[in-house]
Formats: C-alpha cells, sequence, structure tokens
C-alpha cells in the first residue's frame, strides 16, 4: 500500500489478482478432487457391478446345487418307498419258504440239520 491510509487503484488491483489467483488455486484443487472422487465413484460402482454378478452367478450354483439335492432326495425317497413295500409285500412269503430254504441249505452243503 502507499504511504497515505487510503489503497489506491494499483493497490485494489494487486489484491484482487492475488485474490483471484488464490480462487483460481482453490478451484482447480476442489476440481481435482472432484475429479478424484469421480474416479472412486466409478471405481466403487465397477465393484458393485462385479459383486452383483458374482452374486447372481452364486445363486445360479445355488439354486443347482438344491435342484439336484432335490431330485436326489426324491429318487432315494423313491427307493426307501419301494423297498418298504417289497418288504411288507414280501416278507411273509420269505418267512413261509424259510423252512424249504434251511432244508435246501442242509442238502446242498450237507450240513446235519441241528
Amino acid at each position: 500500500m502507499s504511504e497515505s491510509s487510503q489503497p489506491t487503484l494499483t493497490d485494489i488491483a494487486y489484491q484482487l489478482g492475488q485474490i483471484t489467483q488464490q480462487i483460481t488455486q482453490n478451484n482447480t484443487q476442489v476440481n481435482n478432487r472432484f475429479d478424484r472422487l469421480e474416479e472412486r465413484i466409478e471405481k466403487i460402482e465397477s465393484r458393485i457391478e462385479s459383486s452383483e454378478a458374482k452374486l447372481a452367478e452364486e445363486v445360479k450354483r445355488w439354486d443347482e446345487r438344491f435342484f439336484n439335492f432335490t431330485k436326489d432326495n426324491l429318487g432315494i425317497t423313491r427307493t426307501i418307498i419301494i423297498t418298504a413295500g417289497v418288504v411288507t409285500i414280501f416278507s411273509p412269503f420269505v418267512q413261509a419258504l424259510a423252512p424249504a430254504i434251511k432244508e435246501l441249505t442242509v442238502r446242498f452243503f450237507n450240513l446235519s440239520g441241528a
């Protein structure tokens, strides 16, 4: 400033230039930060999309596993039901044939009937 108590136009112009330069620097810094934030947001969005895709694939795998598990259980259930039915139907028949089977075994292996 000049020696007088009032600033001159040159002093004001200089101060305005410095303020403008500071604003420009601050604006540049804000823009740089904004650009970095945009990049980070894009990376995060990319990760989210990747995670969603992985999750969708995993859900499909679990659906397939569940379908196969259900199909296997259906087969096992059918086998158990058929086996139970066969045992129920043929157990009296086998009981009736037990003496004949015992006799054939004794004769075939030359065992003495105990």
